[in-house]
């Protein structure tokens, strides 16, 4: 390798690391001026049910992880901001609708409604997989609200970790 490409692999490598130290420090002083980590954030919009919203689509792909979560890519969305978004069925809301036998009514092409939280805006972070608290598939009631959301504040409070 000639000693022109390594001086110019070392002005990139330097450039990058810079990089990645400024985005370090702003999120650090970002949070030590905020006095709020992202978990906390995110518990305090979580913890208000009026702070969900339902959305429709078709249902595109599901992605199984065996045994932890799904997946869901859902086309026509009705709420234009979370046309980027994939939305995750994981911990006691899997195990629920694995136990119930739910897994298999997802399929493409499917109607589907879901209701996720409505704020995916957090200092330092947008969130693009968003939890899924009730689920409605063409018109049955796969879960409601109601356990949906009591479940995944469960496991949101007991991970003490973001979304």
């Amino acid at each position: 390798m000639s000693k022109r490409i390594k001086k110019v692999l070392l002005i990139i490598l330097a450039i990058l690391l810079i990089k990645v130290f400024i985005i370090v420090g702003w999120f650090n002083i970002y949070s030590c001026i905020s006095n709020k980590t992202i978990w906390e954030s995110q518990k305090e919009s979580f913890s208000n049910p009026d702070h969900y919203v339902e959305i429709t689509g078709i249902l595109n792909q599901i992605r199984l992880e065996e045994g932890k979560s799904i997946s869901l890519i859902i086309d026509e969305i009705s709420e234009k901001e979370f046309q980027e978004c994939e939305f995750a069925i994981t911990g006691g809301i899997y195990e629920l609708l694995r136990s119930r036998e739910y897994i298999k009514l997802l399929t493409p092409g499917k109607e589907i409604s879901i209701v996720v939280p409505e704020n995916v805006d957090f200092p330092g972070y947008k969130m693009t997989r968003l939890p899924v608290v009730a689920l409605y598939v063409d018109g049955k009631t796969l879960l409601t609200f109601e356990e949906g959301y009591a479940s995944f504040m469960k496991d949101f409070n007991s991970k003490r970790e973001p979304y």
